[in-house]
């Protein structure tokens, strides 16, 4: 199989187009990990308004709703 683009400034712009996908990859992967992070934060505050929601489960899947 012979190689195209071969000549110095074409293996130069291959090569940028390579480093500028792993920049935007590594830039996705911290802006994913920096969701995760403040997701998780909010996943530990209590749920507000949780009791008055909790009593109407209760009262409309009574049969199905633990005790």
């Amino acid at each position: 199989m012979i190689r195209r683009g071969t000549k110095p400034t074409e293996i130069l712009l291959q090569t940028q187009k390579r480093s500028q996908k792993k920049s935007a990859r590594i830039l996705l992967m911290d802006k994913i990990s920096h969701d995760a992070m403040r997701i998780a934060k909010k996943w530990t505050k209590p749920i507000r308004n949780w009791a008055p929601a909790l009593n109407c489960f209760a009262i409309e899947f009574g049969e199905r709703f633990p005790q």
